[in-house]
């Protein structure tokens, strides 16, 4: 958020359209998490995120959930329009601007991916 942040402010006389700040702002750091996504993917997987310590007291059994891994397998795309309109909850509109892409692209990129979830889910 404060990479965000910061590069809103250096590029504020970017936005022409007040009224869109939030969508502007959001397509920053959209932008932001692609760029380092990517980065983090060029390292050895040495530096790649620790494993997650196991959950005390929680009897889950999470052996055929690996919702991680499930999204992975999404393309670029379908993430892309998966994360604002499930995840922030901005409309398919909004969605589209952010992605960007016309509404009906947006609309087959989450059918598209909540198809593939729910195969994947189902076969984990």
């Amino acid at each position: 958020m404060q990479e965000t942040l910061t590069r809103a402010w250096a590029r504020q006389a970017t936005l022409r359209d007040a009224a869109a700040r939030r969508a502007w702002l959001t397509r920053i750091c959209v932008n932001h998490c692609i760029s380092r996504r990517r980065h983090l993917g060029r390292l050895p997987r040495a530096f790649a995120d620790p494993p997650r310590p196991p959950l005390d007291g929680w009897d889950l059994d999470t052996r055929g959930l690996d919702l991680d891994r499930a999204c992975a397998a999404l393309s670029a795309r379908q993430r892309a329009a998966l994360v604002p309109f499930y995840h922030h909850g901005h409309s398919i509109e909004e969605s589209g601007e952010l992605v960007p892409c016309a509404p009906g692209t947006v609309r087959s990129h989450l059918a598209r991916a909540l198809a593939a979830l729910r195969k994947e889910m189902r076969d984990a």
